[in-house]
């Protein structure tokens, strides 16, 4: 066990993601640090946000200037370049030969699921290369005329009061702008499915997912405490709107937050931090583990908090494939149950009545033996009195 100071525990929108969906994942991730491979999705829009970000501090000349540094840095980041020193020691460099330049690809990135044996890394690695460039075109021409944003990347810690106790939350605003006097608080997303595509799914998670909300409590706490003055105009009070930019549509979308929101993410906030506080790291597994990276090392820590052990000399064990007709004496776990059970019937033999014969069950022995022609006397029961039946009296009439 880890102890976590409470005075220490930095609460984000992605720690309260990770902890709620599995709070082992939690565990590994930021409080054990287990290095393990990034799922390329996750790479993709880490690497989309930088650009994005560069995109106002340098002046790219045209948008195929821009898409022309995207793919630089796409290579840099696959190729292991940007990797410390520490983790190029962890991880190799597979080279691939594509009858030109070969191609480096390093295993610090999942791009396949573990599971996939169709698609090659190689197709995924320029999958993402080529939606890249066309996100990337499509904002450069959409907002090169456009006036930037007042705060982009901005990463603010504040005190967040709950129901039960203090929190200290971090929030990182991708970009704030203000549009005819009135700011906007904007986040940049690269999901394949847009609100508009998927509304039943997508607008559901708009309105209602904690990130916004969170984003929204700590931005008017952040202008009553006075951290955006100069930034945003004395007279306002909170944001207009929280804009949601999906990339690959270009599209964005609106939502907002009330104060039953902030209800709601304070209670949250106090779930969660009392759970890490007392360290409930139980694993949650479900269908949702299929997309963990940490399927390793919940191997190796779940049964610490309260997991069953489910690997087969150090590995996890493959799901075998059955058929109804397969005989089930036949199984290993079976057969070994049926070889406990006839050892048992040697060492504890069946009596003629059927009954199982156990040690506890033979007499006891450790009494003394009575001598030869001496028989047990019944002990005398002495009546200390009699109780005679009561007869009533006759009277007169009788």
């Amino acid at each position: 066990m880890v102890y976590i100071s409470p005075n220490r525990l930095r609460l984000s929108a992605s720690k309260i993601t990770t902890y709620k969906g599995c709070p082992l994942a939690y565990y590994l991730k930021y409080v054990e640090h287990v290095d393990v491979p990034s799922d390329v999705r996750t790479v993709f829009g880490k690497v989309i946000h930088s650009m994005l970000n560069d995109f106002y501090d340098k002046n790219f000349k045209s948008p195929d200037s821009f898409a022309n540094a995207w793919k630089y840095r796409w290579f840099r980041e696959c190729s292991g370049e940007t990797l410390s020193e520490k983790r190029k020691k962890i991880y190799k460099i597979i080279e691939y030969n594509t009858g030109k330049t070969p191609i480096r690809l390093g295993t610090h990135i999942r791009f396949c699921s573990q599971s996939s044996q169709e698609i090659e890394p190689l197709e995924v690695f320029f999958g993402y290369m080529k939606l890249g460039e066309n996100i990337l075109k499509r904002f450069y021409e959409d907002f090169k005329p456009r006036p930037p944003p007042i705060l982009k990347e901005s990463s603010f810690e504040l005190t967040i009061k709950g129901n039960q106790r203090e929190h200290k939350v971090i929030v990182i605003f991708d970009r704030i702008d203000l549009k005819n006097g009135l700011p906007i608080i904007g986040d940049y997303k690269t999901d394949k499915k847009s609100p508009e595509d998927n509304p039943e799914d997508k607008a559901f998670q708009l309105h209602r997912h904690p990130q916004f909300t969170l984003y929204s409590l700590a931005f008017r706490q952040l202008i009553k405490e006075g951290r955006l003055k100069g930034i945003i105009p004395d007279s306002i009070e909170k944001e207009a709107e929280i804009w949601y930019y999906h990339l690959r549509s270009g599209k964005i979308f609106q939502t907002f937050r009330s104060e039953k929101d902030f209800e709601y993410v304070t209670s949250l906030l106090d779930d969660v931090a009392d759970g890490i506080l007392c360290q409930r790291f139980t694993p949650f597994y479900g269908f949702h583990c299929s997309m963990c990276p940490y399927q390793i090392a919940c191997e190796k820590y779940s049964v610490n908090f309260g997991g069953p052990r489910i690997d087969l000399e150090g590995r996890i064990k493959p799901a075998k494939p059955i058929s109804w007709d397969d005989d089930l004496i036949e199984r290993d776990w079976i057969k070994s149950e049926l070889t406990q059970q006839e050892n048992n019937k040697q060492i504890y033999p069946i009596d003629k009545k059927g009954q199982q014969y156990f040690p506890f069950m033979a007499p006891q022995t450790n009494q003394t033996p009575l001598p030869k022609n001496q028989k047990i006397k019944k002990p005398i029961q002495k009546t200390l009195f009699k109780l005679k039946p009561y007869k009533l009296p006759k009277t007169p009439s009788q």
